[in-house]
Parts: structure tokens; sequence; C-alpha cells
């Protein structure tokens, strides 16, 4: 757990994700929104346009995609 300058505890990945937010780097997907659940942390980010969802891309391509695919749809995607 990480904690932000008021003391909330937060997970690791909200503070990373707040942080670039606000150092407004072009070509990322944003944090619009986050919810702390007691198992799980829900967050609401934005979908640029033009995107695909993963499992429809996954499905077309045959159900599965090489390593290499992997690591570039991580990078864009």
């Amino acid at each position: 757990m990480f904690q932000d300058e008021n003391g909330r505890e937060m997970a690791l990945e909200l503070a990373v994700m707040l942080k670039l937010r606000t150092m407004g780097k072009s070509g990322m997907v944003f944090l619009l929104d986050w919810y702390n659940l007691d198992q799980e942390l829900i967050l609401v980010m934005e979908r640029p346009m033009p995107s695909d969802d993963l499992s429809c891309y996954i499905m077309d391509h045959g159900g599965s995609l090489k390593m290499k695919e992997a690591k570039v749809s991580c990078w864009i995607g």
C-alpha cells in the first residue's frame, strides 16, 4: 500500500496512475475515476478512439496472440 500526501492508503497501481495523470503525458490512457472496494480496486479509464476490445481482437486473430504481438499490444493498447 502507498500513502498519499493526506495519509490515505491506496494501491500502488492507483498512486502511479494518479501521478501520471498530473504529468499530462500524451499518448497515455488516462485514469478517470476509481473505486476501492474491500477486495478489489476498480479503475475507470478512458477509451481512446480508435481502439479495439482485446477479447474481440484475440478471437479475430485465431484465439491467441504470439508473444511478440502480446508485448506490442501491451504498449500500444
